[in-house]
């Protein structure tokens, strides 16, 4: 590739292919080597921190990141608005699964958890108050590092007859998505 100018649009700085003496690019980064007046000078740009405009002789290049998290949160909207007039995600694909197939995919892994750990294991129709969201169930497992637990829809239910029905399922001890990791302390 044969670089004509590159130029971090946050700083205005502007560096030239004759004061370029070496670019690389990962994902996340793009080092640049610089042959100054008083020898070479060598930085990394961070993508993650900084707009970084390429130009070379065949294409342009443009990373801005603003930009990026812009067009997610449009993503983003547009799924709630799907959602806000009754319409259906689960045929919405990454181009190799959709939503429904990875949330079906989750839920035979977590069932083939609970079924290796049955002795900690549970499914319920209610949460520990009484409540339910409408149409489904609550599994979970009493793990080492504490509860982890999905929702599903109740006709997967005979999918878990093997797991231990309660009438309501343990208090909810506040562990979030992030908290995955403790089905690795089993």
């Amino acid at each position: 590739m044969n670089i004509i100018e590159v130029t971090d649009l946050n700083t205005g700085n502007y560096y030239s292919n004759e004061e370029i003496s070496y670019i690389d690019f990962t994902n996340d980064e793009v080092y640049i080597c610089l042959l100054t007046w008083d020898g070479s000078k060598e930085f990394t740009l961070d993508l993650n921190e900084c707009t970084v405009y390429i130009k070379t002789n065949d294409e342009e290049y443009k990373n801005i990141f603003g930009e990026r998290e812009i067009e997610i949160d449009k993503i983003n909207e547009i799924l709630e608005s799907l959602k806000e007039e009754g319409i259906s995600r689960k045929g919405i694909s990454d181009g190799y699964h959709t939503f429904e197939e990875l949330y079906y995919h989750r839920m035979i892994l977590f069932l083939r958890i609970l079924l290796d750990h049955k002795e900690i294991s549970w499914k319920s129709k209610q949460h520990h108050d009484g409540t339910m969201f409408d149409g489904d169930f609550i599994c979970g497992i009493e793990t080492p590092e504490g509860q982890y637990t999905y929702h599903y829809n109740l006709k997967y239910w005979d999918l878990f007859k093997d797991i231990k029905t309660l009438e309501k399922a343990p208090e909810y001890d506040g562990h979030k998505p992030k908290d995955i990791k403790r089905l690795l302390s089993l």
